[in-house]
């Protein structure tokens, strides 16, 4: 991941912060605001740092040009175990340890499945637009690529002529 994307993430996680502290919370405090921000950082972090070293290694381990099809479908894979994994992990921490809405006995008893599942959903819709994102930037690279490659060949036939 880049600098920039880190820069994003900030970003992300400050608007997110700002959005559920002023649309969620109805005590408005110092604390309350930290905990939000922790949590949103928590959130934007974890899933997009996580999403971003699995399309980073797939890049560089096969990339797009090369076996599209195996590609989309390792990336499928790996983006649907990843994801739940993480989610489960961020929504653990927030409603067990930071919020301490529910035990660890409570979280894992169903009583959690419809926001793990829902939150499961907005992290893979992300994570399909970014996976998305990097095949068309692959896709415009090779693109390129090819597009010097003839006309190198056509300015090296006109100078054999």
């Amino acid at each position: 991941m880049k600098r920039k994307d880190f820069k994003i993430l900030a970003w992300i996680s400050l608007g997110v912060t700002l959005f559920f502290y002023f649309a969620f919370t109805s005590e408005k405090t110092v604390q309350n605001f930290l905990l939000t921000a922790l949590i949103s950082v928590m959130y934007s972090f974890v899933l997009g740092v996580g999403n971003g070293l699995i399309n980073d290694f797939l890049n560089k381990k096969l990339p797009w040009s090369e076996a599209t099809t195996k590609r989309a479908i390792i990336s499928i894979v790996t983006i649907l175990i990843a994801n739940v994994v993480l989610v489960y992990f961020c929504n653990y921490m927030n409603f067990v340890v930071f919020q301490k809405a529910a035990t660890t006995e409570e979280y894992f008893s169903g009583k959690y499945n419809f926001i793990n599942w829902f939150t499961i959903n907005i992290a893979l819709l992300i994570s399909a637009f970014l996976h998305a994102k990097g095949f068309m930037e692959e896709l415009k690279k090779s693109s390129k690529k090819g597009s010097c490659r003839a006309e190198i060949n056509r300015k090296i036939c006109q100078c054999a002529v």
